[in-house]
């Protein structure tokens, strides 16, 4: 090797930047550099270090006071949506306008047929009014009935599900009963598959909706089919009401925990603990309650739902209520608001 003398060191190669020498930053910076080299520096730097941390500490206490306008502000795993029930009265376009104004990040309906799949290009137009720019159509929901005859019911499903694709939403499916007859268990099995194919080839899912009175009354009893299809994009979602009405009231979380994996939506009601014997067709007054109203602890199932890890966009029913419009969509919006607050202070 040569013994060439070696030239000065870098400026890029001061201080620990490498080990091939220490550039000469007092000499460099003349009298600042004594400044800089002294105990001054040392107290000043640690003067300044407190100040940057009082400055942090006020800021992060000025965000918590922060008010709370939306569920998303406290949580982002439980958006609150809503079904559209008791909003007739309403057009579509005030609907959302409604539902957004309150704070829900989306809405919920029935398609049943051809016509209501006006309803639903209709509200597909209308989301572009809401200020929430995330405010959607999560799911909507069908029944599918034996009494119709199958390729009639199989074109509905499919214009639906290519209809829901603009808006990539979801479909809900309720299995009833028929008059004239019911489906056979291995049917319903291959009508899921036929509908899980079709509607994962659009990139949505399909979820079982359990119902009371129906042929599949409880998450319980979704999953049974759900198993039995095996689809990927096959899934079920966890009703309060049908719940109770199924006699899992007293047992909530274990009924979520049987079937957390495989939850795609939920929903919410107020409602009373002891349910009516023989109740008439229709009748959901028990069951179905403004969300501060009922003796039945509505916490507990969304404390169920966070001890299972069931991160999932959650509905409130509305169905058959009697309270003003304005009252109950907003109180109960309010009495969810404080019950994230208190489940995600545990």
């Amino acid at each position: 090797m040569s013994d060439e003398k070696k030239g000065p060191v870098p400026i890029f190669y001061a201080g620990q930047c490498g080990r091939a020498g220490r550039f000469p930053f007092r000499e460099f910076l003349g009298p600042l550099g004594s400044f800089l080299s002294g105990n001054r520096l040392k107290r000043d730097l640690k003067r300044g270090i407190l100040f940057l941390a009082i400055l942090l500490v006020v800021a992060c206490g000025h965000k918590q006071k922060k008010e709370k306008n939306s569920v998303s502000d406290i949580t982002v795993n439980y958006p609150l949506f809503s079904f559209d029930f008791t909003l007739d009265e309403k057009s579509i376009k005030d609907r959302v306008l409604f539902l957004d104004s309150i704070g829900f990040e989306g809405v919920t309906f029935s398609v049943r047929n051809e016509k209501d799949l006006e309803k639903l290009v209709k509200f597909q137009a209308a989301l572009k009014f809401a200020k929430n720019k995330h405010f959607n159509i999560p799911v909507v929901f069908h029944a599918l009935n034996p009494d119709v005859q199958e390729a009639k019911r199989d074109r509905m499903w499919k214009n639906l599900l290519n209809q829901l694709a603009v808006s990539k939403s979801d479909l809900w499916v309720i299995v009833s009963q028929g008059v004239k007859k019911s489906f056979m268990n291995h049917e319903i099995v291959q009508i899921f598959q036929e509908m899980a194919d079709y509607a994962d080839s659009l990139h949505l899912n399909i979820v079982i909706y359990p119902h009371d009175r129906t042929t599949i009354e409880s998450a319980s009893e979704a999953l049974v089919f759900l198993k039995q299809a095996d689809r990927k994009n096959l899934y079920l979602s966890f009703h309060l009401c049908h719940e109770i009405r199924a006699g899992n009231g007293d047992r909530i979380n274990e009924a979520v925990a049987e079937v957390a994996p495989f939850i795609k939506y939920a929903s919410i009601s107020g409602s009373d603990r002891i349910m009516n014997e023989n109740p008439p067709k229709g009748y959901w007054d028990d069951a179905i309650k403004p969300l501060y109203k009922g003796d039945f602890n509505t916490q507990k199932f969304l404390e169920a739902l966070v001890n299972n890890g069931c991160n999932c966009p959650v509905a409130l029913h509305t169905f058959g209520l009697k309270e003003p419009v304005d009252e109950h969509f907003s109180k109960s919006f309010s009495t969810w608001v404080d019950m994230v607050e208190k489940v995600s202070a545990k």
